[in-house]
């Protein structure tokens, strides 16, 4: 499985130990999927970030995110996933 592949698996499992396990210390995830939801875009910087973002998104939204589209857009020469999520407890449709 390619990177992108093992990030929405986890996603999809709701796995935030094995999420943060693709970063290392100094990975940085830059999300700008939750501006369309009008929030700022999610920047974290390092394993433990990443960890104890999704441990919190993950458990207050009820569990993994059913993701329903991926696009890859070849931005500059380097492959970057955009991908749409639903959570049915949220008032927001994407």
């Amino acid at each position: 499985m390619t990177i992108l592949e093992q990030y929405i698996d986890c996603m999809q499992k709701g796995d935030e130990t094995a999420l943060a396990d693709l970063f290392n210390e100094y990975g940085v995830l830059h999300d700008s999927s939750v501006y369309k939801a009008g929030m700022d875009t999610i920047h974290l910087e390092g394993k433990m970030a990443v960890e104890m973002m999704f441990h919190h998104k993950f458990g207050f939204n009820g569990g993994p995110f059913p993701i329903h589209s991926v696009k890859y857009v070849d931005y500059l020469g380097k492959k970057r996933i955009e991908s749409a999520f639903y959570n049915p407890k949220s008032k927001l449709k994407t």
